[in-house]
């Protein structure tokens, strides 16, 4: 079914040129964010070539939902499938649900993937609800601790899977490797200190809100103890997550389960890490 026209509400494409215009909706409220909306263009300069494309839902000139579709190549997440189109990001703000945006947004992400294999979408609890996916088709394929895959099969033989690796920070020399134009990793030649607790962001640089907000828990977590080693990574393709990780914060290389928005339960998280290893290389 075709959604009906959303009053007050425009939804198009929008280029790599102009991906400012959406961006702004995915930054810190009140804060100096234009080195991170520069970075994050960088980026999607570069993913453009790929194959991403942007959606964004405008109420009144401001942008209030916004999706990123793509080849199942280009998406920066750790899966097996072929053939397929991944949506990394679909979201609504608060104040403009219920207008059917995202419906549209589903409509143009079937209208791109219906000559393809299918549709896959890494869900979590918080963030994308398998039960929206659900009304369009998309049926469970695997989970993996927090993370639900779906698929939507365009073909009877689709299928789509977690690599084995997924959701795992890797660590290797070779992510000193720089992407053309893009921010290259910082590795620590502290790594291997038996009693530091190593804390990793790994980035997609899409997005600016996790850019700002988890450069700035980097920041503060090398202030908890000097036995803290921080370093970034950026990931672009599925290659990528495939070798390194998929995007998450890792604390010796786990993925941290806790709330992204509350920094205290992080906190606490690395304080019990260096303990566990303060004890564990004490009684060796």
């Amino acid at each position: 079914m075709k959604p009906r026209p959303l009053p007050g509400i425009e939804i198009r494409e929008v280029s790599a040129e102009h991906i400012d215009s959406i961006n702004i909706m995915c930054t810190v409220p009140g804060s100096n964010c234009s080195a991170f909306l520069q970075e994050s263009a960088r980026v999607h300069r570069h993913v453009a070539t790929l194959g991403v494309r942007t959606f964004g839902a405008f109420q009144d000139g401001k942008p209030v939902g916004r999706m990123e579709i793509m080849p199942i190549d280009a998406a920066p997440m750790a899966l097996s499938g072929d053939g397929l189109w991944v949506i990394r990001c679909l979201w609504v703000l608060e104040e403009a649900k219920g207008a059917g945006i995202a419906r549209h947004f589903m409509n143009e992400a079937m209208k791109i993937a219906r000559d393809s294999n299918g549709i896959a979408v890494v869900t979590y609890e918080n963030w994308m609800p398998v039960s929206f996916f659900e009304k369009f088709g998309f049926e469970i394929a695997e989970a993996n601790g927090p993370a639900t895959l779906l698929l939507l099969k365009m073909s009877s033989e689709t299928a789509v899977s977690f690599e084995k690796h997924f959701g795992r920070y890797r660590h290797s020399d070779t992510q000193r490797r720089r992407h053309p134009g893009l921010p290259s990793s910082q590795i620590s030649d502290r790594l291997n200190a038996n009693e530091m607790a190593h804390v990793t962001a790994v980035l997609t640089g899409r997005c600016p809100w996790l850019m700002q907000s988890w450069r700035h828990w980097l920041s503060v977590a090398k202030g908890i103890s000097d036995k803290v080693v921080t370093s970034e990574l950026i990931i672009l393709t599925r290659n990528d997550a495939a070798e390194f990780g998929d995007e998450n914060l890792y604390i010796d290389g786990v993925p941290y389960q806790g709330s992204l928005v509350q920094f205290e339960p992080f906190r606490q998280a690395i304080e019990e890490r260096l303990a566990g290893r303060a004890k564990k290389y004490s009684n060796s």
